[in-house]
């Protein structure tokens, strides 16, 4: 095998025996069957070894300054780039970071009042006092330090900012509330992620009204009789299905802000149920709260239990 490097009018040729400089002013040297002290740049012309073309072209590759430059927004989103993006002077490195490690938005997982019931009947209360505030974020290494605030949207109250995220505060929200109509309070934890953005999440109680459904003998219901029926529950609405246990009048009470119901159906046959026209009594409920129910009674006894849906 023969290798010719010529250098200007300097050449070597090498032999499977022998390699041999053929120049007496040559800026190159042979040694052991290599080629040694290599002084360069060369000229355009002349050749290089293998290891002169590795050594410049990962020089160059390290030393790069490649810039991109494109102030047109990008369609769609590609990796950790979203769809508007542009670039000014990114470099490779920026352009493959931001690829293939897109960033990571955190975002309010769950915020809560621990231990506190969401639904409440209405004329009960929330305590008041140091209270306990839960929170999680994921991604939380994307939140900006001491950017966590608490409020009550509902009373327009900001209870803290500039907490640490440490998934739990204690603050003194004042006094208990109370609410003593259909309603509901809204507690709002908000944060800023690294982008300078704001993420939150709301944490809500509702007050709703007590509902009354069940049997009785008799063919009207004082107020204490009402309440005493086997069947309550909190809604907002009396539309769907009651469940009714065996013999006598089925009866059934709720507040009149929810409207006249008409439509009373055996629920398992859809047969109509025959049922009295409503009558009208207020009720005072056991935090003192006093509203208007309509109160309904079938028109006889129904000797079986029935499951009746209202509408």
């Amino acid at each position: 095998m023969a290798i010719n490097l010529n250098h200007s009018t300097n050449k070597i040729t090498s032999t499977d025996e022998n390699l041999v400089l053929d120049s007496a002013n040559a800026n190159i040297g042979v040694s052991d069957k290599r080629i040694v002290e290599l002084d360069d740049p060369v000229d355009e012309q002349d050749a290089v070894n293998k290891r002169y073309l590795e050594n410049q072209l990962i020089s160059e590759i390290t030393n790069s300054t490649f810039l991109f430059t494109n102030s047109t927004p990008m369609p769609e989103e590609v990796g950790g780039y979203e769809p508007g993006s542009t670039f000014d002077d990114a470099t490779l490195q920026q352009l493959f970071q931001n690829l293939l490690y897109p960033y990571q938005y955190p975002a309010v997982t769950s915020f809560s009042i621990p231990g506190q019931s969401t639904t409440l009947e209405v004329g009960d209360s929330v305590p008041g006092g140091l209270t306990t505030f839960n929170w999680d974020i994921s991604n939380d290494v994307n939140i900006n330090t001491n950017s966590i605030s608490i409020e009550d949207l509902t009373s327009g109250n900001v209870y803290a900012v500039s907490l640490t995220n440490d998934n739990n505060e204690s603050i003194d929200i004042g006094a208990e509330i109370i609410k003593t109509s259909a309603s509901s309070n809204t507690w709002k934890l908000s944060a800023q992620n690294t982008r300078g953005q704001s993420i939150s999440r709301t944490f809500n109680v509702n007050w709703k009204w007590r509902t009354y459904y069940g049997t009785s003998p008799s063919t009207s219901l004082t107020e204490t009789e009402v309440k005493a029926l086997t069947s309550t529950s909190l809604d907002s609405n009396f539309s769907g299905n009651k469940s009714v246990t065996a013999q006598d009048y089925k009866y059934f009470a709720y507040p009149t802000s929810f409207g006249l119901k008409n439509t009373f159906q055996d629920a398992i046959n859809g047969f109509a149920v025959a049922m009295e026209p409503a009558s009208t009594l207020n009720i005072t409920n056991q935090f003192g709260v006093s509203n208007d129910y309509y109160v309904h009674r079938t028109t006889n006894p129904i000797v079986g239990s029935l499951t009746v849906r209202i509408g």
